[in-house]
């Protein structure tokens, strides 16, 4: 080839590998930037037993159990075995499952308990959005919720699928969820910070989750 020729053919060649290594960065980048947006609970009822009657301060935290960001907090009414809130929101978080905690805040300075196993309803929910969108949707709370979510934090599975795809044995279900009401009702217009599922439920919950295929 015409030395000419072959150092024109060489500086093309390089300003061609130069374009696609500049290229690349922006490219990834732009595959990784996360989708963000909003999720609002525009309603929270968590029902106890008819027989349960709550007195205090309570406070529902929201937050991504996905990706563990953000968390929402929110003052709760109580009114007899029922506990609401609306307008809870989360924002700039990524879809995915999001964990709603139903916790006591009545110590004497109105302080929610840190306690993993101090809450007193729980449910997971899976919320889908684009980017920039918010979401809204009411959520119900009752005693199954609660047991079922509680089980699922030890599923084995858990990391990988969401609430929705576990199912615990009916019968085991259902005996988690009368030893958490008849421990619940202990607290009848006395629940406080102070309130913590026993040794025996956590392990109810923890081989229940462990057990499930």
């Amino acid at each position: 080839m015409h030395p000419v020729r072959f150092a024109a053919a060489g500086m093309m060649l390089a300003a061609a590998i130069t374009m696609l290594v500049g290229c690349g960065p922006a490219r990834d980048q732009a595959v990784a930037t996360p989708t963000l947006g909003a999720i609002q609970l525009s309603s929270v009822t968590a029902t106890a037993t008819d027989t349960m009657v709550f007195i205090g301060k309570f406070q529902v935290r929201l937050s991504n159990a996905t990706t563990g960001a953000g968390t929402a907090l929110k003052s709760v009414t109580p009114a007899a075995n029922v506990l609401t809130a609306t307008a809870v929101t989360l924002s700039d978080v990524a879809p995915g499952q999001f964990l709603i905690d139903i916790v006591s805040n009545s110590d004497k300075n109105g302080v929610a308990t840190t306690s993993i196993s101090a809450f007193i309803f729980k449910k997971y929910i899976v919320a889908s959005f684009g980017s920039g969108e918010t979401v809204s949707v009411p959520v119900t709370i009752d005693a199954t919720d609660t047991a079922k979510a509680y089980a699922y934090a030890s599923w084995p599975k858990a990391k990988s699928k969401t609430i929705a795809q576990f199912t615990p044995a009916t019968a085991s279900l259902s005996a988690l969820v009368a030893t958490m009401t008849v421990h619940l009702k202990k607290f009848s217009g006395k629940v406080s910070s102070a309130f913590k599922w026993t040794p025996a439920i956590a392990s109810l919950a923890l081989n229940l989750g462990k057990v499930t295929p």
